[in-house]
């Protein structure tokens, strides 16, 4: 059975009948990456100058694969047009999404890392590294299929017995098959299985993404202060990833303490600082702390940043 799957998971990928948009402000640029896709089989490609452009795309056809840039001139970022999308539900789950930069900024690096797009590529890069890593995607989504096309049908059920059948016998993706198998505990709500499950992911060995998954699962259960404890040990060993400043944010509310969720917040948008959703909350909560000056500021920020989103 194993050997079975793995010449599965080696053949190559079968692009012909895969359909792909790119989204890129720069004429040349486009052609560039149309030549790279047809050369690696795909003949369905598609062509948008902007976000709005992709997300209208998006609404008339399901694509296999997104290649955006992240920068699109005017209009929206390609992280903006990935949030939308999936707001929208315009992307499917099993499609692949990368994005691309001319620069890597700490600050669209940190959003990249949040929105969590298959792969970030930076430019220029070459045919062959380009076709390594769109393959790479593929054969990743290939070995989730069954949890993807359950996802793509809001079948939350299916997806869990799909993860915990991979769980079983965790051949590839040891990380992400775990991580997955909790994002959807907490999807599903089952807070108690979800915190028993990353529980026993910290007992292993110290990871944050399993002390930040407990800690949501304890929030679920309204658990307020093991969260906090659990979160705040995150912070007290260096970790910076602002989803665990938003949870704290959560607590600290949920607590009685605004100002402290204030503070906490204000931080997550120094290190992260194209949130835009952060911005918008953090307006409310400097509203509630009539701290007009933070107000003010805030919304200068969305004004820079958001205008387009």
């Amino acid at each position: 059975m194993k050997s079975r799957f793995m010449t599965k998971q080696s053949l190559p990928v079968q692009y012909t009948q895969k359909s792909a948009l790119i989204v890129e402000a720069i004429s040349d640029m486009r052609m560039s990456l149309k030549a790279m896709l047809k050369g690696i089989g795909i003949d369905h490609v598609d062509l948008a100058k902007s976000g709005e452009e992709a997300v209208l795309r998006c609404d008339e056809h399901d694509y296999d694969i997104i290649i955006c840039d992240y920068q699109l001139s005017k209009g929206k970022t390609g992280l903006q047009v990935l949030e939308e999308l999936r707001a929208s539900q315009l992307v499917k789950a099993s499609a692949v999404y990368i994005i691309m930069t001319a620069g890597s900024t700490r600050a669209v690096l940190m959003g990249t890392l949040e929105h969590k797009p298959d792969d970030f590529l930076v430019k220029p890069f070459t045919q062959s590294t380009f076709e390594r890593r769109v393959n790479a995607a593929f054969k990743e989504k290939r070995y989730f299929k069954s949890v993807y096309t359950a996802l793509d049908n809001d079948n939350m059920t299916g997806a869990l017995a799909s993860v915990e059948a991979l769980m079983l016998d965790i051949d590839q993706y040891p990380i992400k098959t775990k991580k997955m198998f909790g994002e959807l505990l907490l999807k599903a709500k089952d807070f108690a299985k979800a915190q028993a499950f990353y529980q026993e992911m910290m007992a292993e060995k110290r990871q944050e993404w399993a002390s930040l998954g407990c800690a949501r699962a304890m929030i679920g259960l309204d658990d307020w202060s093991a969260a906090k404890r659990v979160l705040y040990e995150l912070i007290d060993h260096g970790c910076e990833n602002p989803q665990v400043f938003d949870r704290i944010v959560d607590v600290e509310l949920a607590l009685g303490k605004p100002e402290i969720a204030q503070t906490v917040l204000e931080r997550a948008t120094v290190i992260s600082p194209l949130g835009i959703m952060r911005y918008i909350r953090l307006v409310e909560i400097a509203t509630m702390n009539h701290d007009y000056l933070a107000v003010e500021k805030s919304f200068r920020q969305l004004i820079r940043i958001g205008v387009n989103s």
